[in-house]
């Protein structure tokens, strides 16, 4: 998709990705400009999360990061996260071992679903626990996460 949209988009046009599952780095060799490729991962429900993850690569030029987190703060992001590509980012490089984690915990007995999701609950304030959330956030591209 990059490559189709490299000759068309203006050059001073900033390429981003919102994935935080395939490497910023893998995506960035289908331009000619990869100084001009961010990683930019926003969490759903969009309006309401706080924080955009904005991620630079070893070709991302200074300015291109900058202006990434410029509009990272329009969007009405209060944290600022700016890092080093690496698949998964920070939110979902914690976040798909702790899901893994809660499903082992059930699978080998140590509690149900529900005693899992609420130690996690009451024990963290973590407002959705454990095993439930990996049902829908789970996904197949989170396999380059795993792997």
């Amino acid at each position: 998709m990059y490559a189709s949209i490299d000759g068309v988009v203006k050059k001073d046009a900033i390429f981003a990705s919102n994935t935080s599952s395939i490497s910023v780095t893998e995506l960035l060799t289908a331009v000619k400009r990869p100084e001009r490729f961010i990683g930019a991962a926003l969490f759903n429900p969009v309006p309401l999360m706080k924080l955009v993850e904005v991620v630079r690569t070893i070709a991302t030029a200074g300015e291109v990061y900058e202006d990434g987190l410029r509009v990272r703060q329009k969007a009405g992001a209060r944290f600022r996260c700016g890092l080093r590509t690496r698949t998964g980012f920070i939110v979902n490089r914690l976040l798909v071992p702790y899901l893994l984690d809660a499903i082992r915990a059930y699978e080998e007995g140590v509690g149900s679903i529900e005693d899992i999701d609420n130690a996690m609950k009451a024990g963290l304030r973590v407002s959705y626990g454990a095993v439930c959330p990996a049902r829908f956030l789970l996904t197949r591209y989170d396999l380059y996460i795993i792997r």
